[in-house]
């Protein structure tokens, strides 16, 4: 990972994050699985809800919802 930044929009109850790593092309699946473990922390730690979206250099992108 290389940065995460996290924010509610006002008017909302839903956060927004956006999570940058160095995942390749070829690393799909790894984005994934990032999306993935993001939302369940979130969710596990803090209780609200939200979307997550992982982004790499190389076009590689991934999404979740918690």
């Amino acid at each position: 990972m290389t940065s995460v930044y996290t924010r509610t929009p006002a008017g909302s109850a839903r956060g927004v994050s956006v999570v940058r790593a160095d995942y390749g092309v070829m690393e799909q699946e790894d984005a994934d699985r990032t999306a993935k473990a993001f939302a369940q922390w979130r969710r596990s730690e803090y209780g609200d809800h939200g979307h997550v979206d992982v982004l790499g250099p190389a076009k590689t992108t991934a999404e979740q919802d918690w």
